[in-house]
């Protein structure tokens, strides 16, 4: 599970950029986990292809389909053993 905060760490600096952050429940950092299929001899490199398939493109969706929005915070969770994504607004400064 460290591994998938690791490489979450590095998608949340990118997100930074957009004022944006991703954060994973536990469930949704084993179901990651279980369906790359860990593997010493390949390291970290299918858990990485599983985040960008899963969490990436799933975000990049999000951003594509609500440009005005200024979204904050992007939630993964785990439902009905799929990734749920619940968005938050990221707050203004008045």
């Amino acid at each position: 599970i460290a591994i998938v905060d690791i490489l979450i760490d590095e998608v949340n600096l990118t997100l930074a950029e957009r004022g944006l952050t991703v954060k994973l429940a536990q469930p949704a950092k084993s179901w990651l986990l279980e369906r790359a299929g860990l593997d010493p001899s390949t390291g970290a490199r299918p858990v990485r292809r599983m985040i960008q398939r899963h969490i990436q493109d799933a975000i990049s969706e999000l951003l594509i389909a609500q440009p005005d929005e200024a979204l904050g915070l992007v939630e993964v969770s785990v439902e009905d053993d799929e990734l749920k994504f619940d968005t938050r607004v990221r707050e203004s400064i008045v």
